[in-house]
């Protein structure tokens, strides 16, 4: 069996959790405006976070 590739799979974990975070913010269960959601965006599609 080989390994998994690393950089997809962390990807794919990285979409996911914008996925859940922008989920939750549709249902109300978060307030997200420009300022906390421009960051994660970024960080997600492998921009620079600092």
């Amino acid at each position: 069996m080989s390994r998994p590739d690393l950089p997809t799979l962390v990807s794919g974990l990285a979409a996911a959790a914008l996925g859940v975070v922008l989920l939750l913010d549709r249902m109300g269960d978060l307030s997200l405006d420009f300022g906390s959601l421009a960051p994660s965006c970024s960080c997600s599609s492998g921009r620079s976070c600092s």
